[in-house]
This record gives C-alpha cells, structure tokens and sequence, in this order.
C-alpha cells in the first residue's frame, strides 16, 4: 500500500522559431502547483516565469512564487540547478519550485542541444548516430551520467 505518491509532469511546446515554453506541474496529496518557463534559445536564457499554487499546505506556501520573477536571465547552462536553488529555494522559497523547475530546465536541454546544433527538430536529431547525438550532448551534460563521460578523469577517480 503506497504511503503517499507524487507526480511531477512536464512538456516542451515550440513557440516560434527561436522559443520553447516549459509547463512542469507538481501533483500530490498536499500540493497542486504549476510553473510556466518561456526560454530564449539561441541565448538559452529564461525570458519569462510564472506560476500557481492551487492547492499547498500552508497560506505562506503561496508567497514564494513572487521568487519566479527573479528567473529571468537566467542561463541554462551547466551549473544552472545551483543558481535555481538560491534563487527560488532556500529559506525565502520553496523546495518544491525548486524541483519542478529543474525538472522542466532538464527536460529543456535536449531541445537546446539541437538547437545550438541546427538540428531544429527530433526527427533531424534521431538522424544522427548514437555517437554523434552523445558527442553533441556532451556539450550540456558532461559527466552527469556514463553515456556523457568525458575522457578527463578527477583525482578521485585516479586514486581508485
């Protein structure tokens, strides 16, 4: 018998040429908050945040969303979870603003990727090899999983 579950959606739409909007909704039995994220692709900087909170524990819940605003200009790059988490996060936010907005900023990457590569839809990315869709993600997620390795080892891992 499940204690309690979460769920955590998020979906990517095109808005023109050069424009993705993130929708990343949170969804349990205390929280229904959703956040919308405009991002500027060939800048990969966030143009616009917004979001609601229609159902949260506590009133106080609702006031954190004012620290989406602080968003914009945000780049993403490598590093950018950090940069999320003391901006929305902390003791004046909300940890989960924090999640589903890095949810979305992840969900994001693949579509910049592409984008900072010309490839400007799926299809033109599935074209590509294995190797040749790594490579290319490499750029964004080096080191963040084995299949974007890169060939640097650290000191920790010499030591092993």
């Amino acid at each position: 018998m499940d204690l309690y579950q979460r769920n955590i959606n998020v979906s990517v739409h095109r808005l023109g040429e050069h424009q993705i909007m993130l929708w990343s909704t949170m969804l349990d039995l205390d929280h229904s908050i959703r956040v919308q994220l405009i991002i500027d692709a060939p800048s990969r900087q966030i143009v616009e945040a917004s979001g609601e909170m229609l159902k949260v524990p506590f009133d106080i819940c609702h006031r954190t969303l004012e620290n989406l605003e602080r968003l914009k200009g945000l780049t993403v790059e490598r590093g950018v979870a950090r940069r999320v988490s003391a901006t929305i996060g902390k003791s004046t936010g909300c940890v989960h603003l924090v999640e589903i907005v890095m949810s979305a900023v992840r969900l994001a990457f693949p579509f910049l990727i592409g984008y900072g590569s010309g490839l400007m839809d799926r299809q033109q990315l599935e074209q590509l090899t294995e190797e040749e869709q790594i490579q290319l993600g490499k750029i964004f997620m080096a080191d963040t999983c084995l299949a974007y390795k890169t060939d640097v080892e650290t000191q920790e891992e010499q030591e092993l």
